[in-house]
C-alpha cells in the first residue's frame, strides 16, 4: 500500500542554471509492525519551524559541491507532514474524524531535508504534542527524529533524484512510527472523566 503526499516527480528547468525536481514522499505502513491503538486522535496543524522555502527539500550537490538539482514538494512541506501522521494514525486504526476525537495530535516540523554530495542523506525532526480537545492542554510534547544515509553515489550511474527521495520518506517515516508506538505517548490517550468531556 502506498499513499502519496505528492504528485509524481516532474522536472523544471528554472533559470538559476539547473534543474528543479518536484518528488512525492510516500508512508508504507508496515504491516504486522503497527500495533493498533485507542481511536481517539484527531490530526491537527503541523507548523514548519525549518526557516527554509515551505517547498523545499533538498539539493544534489557534484563532489565539488555545486549545485545540480534541487528537490522541491508540491504542497507545503507541512502539509507532507500531516499527511503522513494522518496516515500512520490510520494504519494503526487510532484515526478519528474531525471532533470525534477526544485528543488531537499537532506539532511542529523542525527539520526534514536531503542532500548528497557524495552519499545521499536525509534527516527528519518533528516535535509532537497531543492536545486534549476542549481544555487545550499538552498531555505529551517530545521531539522525534531520524537520519538516512544511502551508499557512495557513481557519477554516471544515472539520477540520484528516486534514492534521495525514497531516504526523505524513510525518515519522515520512521519519525512517524517512533511516536505513534511510542508507549509514554499512548499511556497518555485514556478516556476522560465525565468533568473532562468536552462537548461537540
Amino acid at each position: 500500500m502506498k499513499f502519496l503526499f505528492t504528485l509524481a516527480p516532474c522536472l523544471l528547468l528554472v533559470s538559476c542554471g539547473f534543474n528543479t525536481t518536484a518528488v512525492s514522499l510516500e508512508y508504507l505502513p508496515q504491516f504486522g509492525q503497527n500495533i493498533p491503538g485507542p481511536r481517539m486522535v484527531s490530526i491537527g496543524k503541523f507548523a514548519d519551524m525549518r526557516q527554509v522555502g515551505e517547498y523545499e527539500l533538498g539539493t544534489v550537490r557534484s563532489a565539488i559541491g555545486l549545485p545540480l538539482e534541487s528537490l522541491v514538494t508540491r504542497v507545503p512541506v507541512e502539509s507532507v507532514v500531516r499527511n503522513a501522521f494522518a496516515h500512520g494514525l490510520k494504519a494503526r486504526n487510532m484515526l478519528t474524524a474531525g471532533a470525534d476525537g477526544a485528543y488531537i495530535l499537532s506539532g511542529e516540523v523542525l527539520d526534514l531535508k536531503c542532500s548528497q554530495m557524495l552519499y545521499p542523506t536525509a534527516f527528519a525532526s518533528v516535535r509532537v504534542n497531543i492536545v486534549r480537545r476542549g481544555s487545550g492542554m499538552i498531555v505529551f510534547s517530545r521531539i522525534y527524529q531520524s537520519t538516512r544515509q544511502g551508499e557512495t553515489y557513481a557519477p554516471g550511474s544515472g539520477s540520484p533524484v528516486a534514492g534521495l527521495t525514497d531516504l526523505a520518506s524513510r525518515a519522515l517515516q520512521n519519525v512517524v512510527d517512533q511516536s505513534l508506538d511510542d508507549r509514554q505517548l499512548r499511556s497518555k490517550l485514556k478516556v476522560l472523566a465525565p468533568d473532562e468531556s468536552y462537548t461537540h
